[in-house]
């Protein structure tokens, strides 16, 4: 596992990639922010804030000649819930969107898939169903 840290406001940033070595599979990006620059002395629980990001359209098209389904696995029952509330206009948003369509594009037949859309109301945009048609999801 990868770590990094940079300073971006007035928190720092961890990259908590998920590669031990370069793959030919594009991974998504995990970035852990923390809420508070540290825990009290006191005690208490480290409160982050979890961004994950998908590999840029370029790479994703570059690993689609990996070998992506040539490990073993269980089959996935996965649910995305996507925030589309106005603090996530432009550009979150995006990102969101894309980080969908890159983990939809990736799972497999046996897999299940939902997604649900928040802002003010509560939208079940695709029931928990096959995956395997990323098309679906768009």
């Amino acid at each position: 596992m990868t770590t990094t840290n940079q300073t971006e406001g007035s928190g720092k940033e961890f990259d908590a990639s998920l590669s031990h070595a370069p793959s030919p599979n594009p991974q998504p990006q995990i970035v852990l922010t923390p809420i508070r620059p540290g825990i009290p002395t006191t005690g208490g629980a480290l409160e982050v804030l979890v961004r994950v990001q998908a590999p840029s359209k370029s790479e994703a098209i570059a690993g689609e000649s990996g070998s992506a389904g040539s490990t073993s696995r269980s089959p996935l029952r996965l649910s995305l819930v996507v925030d589309r509330s106005g603090s996530m206009d432009g550009q979150p948003l995006t990102e969101a969107l894309r980080c969908v369509d890159h983990i939809a594009a990736r799972l497999r037949p046996a897999d299940q898939l939902a997604v649900v859309l928040y802002d003010h109301d509560v939208q079940v945009a695709l029931p928990l169903g096959a995956a395997g048609d990323a098309a679906k999801v768009r």
